[in-house]
């Protein structure tokens, strides 16, 4: 009995001394990887493997997709939108004969951090190939995501989400889109070079208004003027009388006006951006200070029916981007609202449409049975242009998706697609 447990004794030494002796063989060539290399947030798939050797032992199955949302807790309402979409999406494919076998593993957020954690977990148990979601808040998704090496596309505006790294992408309408897209029109199609800028002052206004001047810079225009206002101002004279005063130094030189008229408006584009009930009560000022040709820009925001309400007659010249139009007359968006209907009874907006996108294209690649999570995330970057509900669509090796997305012009009437 001694003898046994003795011998029993030397093998487990044995197999310490071992495990010992491989962990310090391989400690050093770990260490000096990343001392060279210093902290990576994109790896190629053989440095993955060297770095991450237990990476690839993880379990996969390119017919099972992971979907995190908000089904309860703060952002419930958008959570239930968001799965209207995906299972549209999923009845959609199946029915061009394709994905029979493919399941979608729900689970809810909760909108709680720890949950979410929890959550991305469990389906890295179960093995699923990417995760779509989840919506709104998505910093601790993106991060257990990334330790768990499983591509995930989130759907969130939040800044800073596909910096987290290589596995984490994002499809949303950013402010950034919108600003290069309007920014784009404006100055390319519409040949316009000079502009001001009327934004609150507070943090979104503060964003659009630089992502603007910068996009302008960046595409040879010139901000003219630029004048804030504090939240819930009803009175924009002051701002107004301010930007008109420096239009008057752009003035086309070679007008001829009669003695003492005033110069004509120097300023070709007019960025306003927020909310429909603020654009509101904006417009008919600048009407009433004689700023009539000039084209309005605006953002998602101004696409209420409130503004129409308020100052329809004053959107003849506006020029907007959009993530979503259901009124569209794109064939796609077409079907799409029909099937949303037939199923749901009612009108699509862009949750469930940036949702259904989402879904078609990692079933889309889910179909190309891609062997890894590795190989999914670089399937993910190869796929080139898609033409979806919410746009055409890539992905930049930074995670973020380059959108072509809508334009509409304004009206009387309320707002029409700009055709692309």
């Amino acid at each position: 009995m001694k003898r046994t447990e003795t011998m029993n004794g030397r093998r487990i030494s044995r197999m310490m001394l071992l495990l010992c002796l491989v962990l310090i063989g391989a400690a050093p060539g770990i260490l000096s990887a990343e001392t060279a290399a210093g902290p990576k947030q994109g790896v190629d798939s053989t440095e993955r493997k060297i770095l991450f050797p237990l990476f690839d032992s993880k379990p996969y199955n390119v017919k099972r997709l992971g979907c995190l949302l908000p089904l309860s807790g703060t952002y419930a309402v958008y959570g239930e939108n968001a799965r209207k979409g995906v299972d549209l999406a999923l009845l959609t494919f199946r029915g061009n004969g394709k994905g029979r076998d493919f399941r979608v593993e729900y689970r809810d957020t909760g909108s709680d951090p720890a949950r979410t954690r929890q959550a991305v977990r469990e389906l890295a148990e179960l093995g699923v190939a990417a995760i779509i979601g989840p919506v709104g808040p998505a910093e601790e998704a993106a991060k257990e995501a990334q330790a768990q090496g499983i591509p995930i596309i989130t759907l969130t505006g939040r800044e800073g989400v596909p910096q987290t790294g290589d596995f984490v992408f994002r499809h949303f309408l950013t402010q950034n889109v919108q600003v290069k897209s309007v920014t784009e029109y404006a100055t390319g199609v519409l040949d316009l070079k000079r502009f001001a800028m009327l934004y609150p002052d507070e943090p979104y206004g503060r964003d659009m208004a630089r992502l603007f001047e910068l996009e302008l810079k960046r595409r040879g225009a010139v901000l003219v003027a630029a004048e804030s206002y504090a939240p819930k101002t009803t009175d924009f004279g002051k701002q107004i009388k301010k930007i008109i005063a420096s239009s008057a130094k752009h003035a086309d030189p070679k007008e001829t006006r009669p003695e003492g008229a005033t110069p004509r408006f120097g300023i070709e584009g007019f960025f306003i951006p927020d909310s429909a009930e603020t654009v509101g009560l904006i417009l008919p000022q600048l009407r009433f200070y004689d700023v009539n040709e000039t084209v309005l820009l605006g953002t998602n925001l101004w696409n209420s029916e409130t503004l129409v309400s308020l100052a329809g007659q004053y959107l003849q010249h506006a020029v907007i981007p959009e993530g979503f139009f259901a009124e569209s007359t794109e064939p796609q968006v077409v079907r799409f609202v029909e099937r949303f209907r037939e199923a749901y009874e009612g009108k699509p907006g862009y949750v469930e449409a940036v949702a259904y996108d989402t879904a078609l294209i990692v079933f889309h690649m889910m179909n190309r049975e891609p062997t890894s999570h590795e190989d999914f995330r670089q399937t993910l970057l190869d796929m080139g242009n898609v033409r979806g509900v919410t746009g055409v669509t890539s992905f930049s090796e930074n995670g973020e998706a380059e959108k072509t997305i809508y334009l509409l012009k304004g009206g009387p009437e309320g707002f029409v697609e700009i055709p692309r």
